[in-house]
Order: structure tokens, then sequence, then C-alpha cells
């Protein structure tokens, strides 16, 4: 609900918003399954996605997912299963402890794109 409630407040307007709910397991043994497994559904549920941002937290790069492993992974299932749809997976590392919503975060994959 705090992912949703700060894209609200910052563009006036609620809209549906997945999240992976990384939860104490998925800190300790890695939160990856949970990215696939929102990926799909989101991709399933939205025929007309076209871009999904996978957005980190200081837990994700703290444990270090390999969060472009696991896009690549999740994009080879795409082609599989929805070979007519693009749909692009972008990584965004927001570490906390690399800067800040107002200093801008350290560094940014999505600037690639």
């Amino acid at each position: 609900m705090f992912v949703r409630l700060i894209f609200a407040q910052h563009l006036k307007e609620n809209f549906d918003i997945a999240s992976s709910s990384l939860h104490e397991a998925s800190a300790v043994f890695g939160g990856m399954p949970r990215i696939e497994e929102g990926v799909k559904t989101i991709v399933a549920r939205y025929p007309d996605v076209r871009l999904i941002p996978i957005i980190t937290t200081c837990s994700t790069e703290t444990i270090g997912d390999d969060v472009e492993g696991t896009i690549n992974k999740v994009n080879k299932f795409l082609k599989k299963e929805y070979p007519n749809r693009e749909v692009k997976l972008i990584p965004v590392h927001t570490p906390s402890y690399r800067g800040s919503q107002v200093t801008g975060y350290g560094w940014c994959h999505f600037l690639d794109y």
C-alpha cells in the first residue's frame, strides 16, 4: 500500500500498481521468484501493458538480488508465451543509501532505454 500511496500522492490520481510484497523470507533467500510471479501476473491480467519498471529497494540491493538476470529470464518466458507482444522490463535500482527522490539516486538503468 505504501507504494500506491506515494505514486498516488505524486501523480494526484489513483491507479493500480503491482508490488512483489517482499517479506522476511524473501529478504533472506532472495526476492527474484516474487518478481517473476508478479511480472507474469501483470502481463496475463493487463493485455495492453507495454512497460514494467522493476524498482528495487535497499533490501534487495543489500542482499544482492540479480535483477538484470531475473529480467533476462522473464524476457525469455514472455517471448515464448506472448510472441506477439512487446513488453519492456526496466530495472530501476533505488537503494536508499545512494541518494533519494530529492537528490537523485546514484544511478538508474532506465536512463539507458
